[in-house]
């Protein structure tokens, strides 16, 4: 069931831009994922917003790397 659901989840997220599959962009580099478009723009604004409330409550410093 869950993985049915994260299956339809990621094709979602392929279908709209926010993420593509690694080997889809750069020809070979299975495993990995990348940012699309849509993805950049929903990264920025979770750290403008996310980052601030985390600072804010808990002291807690994000760390922004890609996807693997």
């Amino acid at each position: 069931m869950e993985k049915d659901l994260m299956e339809k989840l990621i094709s979602l997220a392929k279908r709209r831009g926010f993420i593509y599959q690694g080997s889809e962009i750069y020809g070979g580099l299975a495993g990995t994922w990348d940012y699309g478009p849509l993805g950049v723009a929903l990264k920025k604004i979770l750290k403008i917003f996310g980052g601030e409330c985390l600072w804010k409550t808990a002291r807690i410093c994000t760390v922004s790397t890609p996807l693997f």
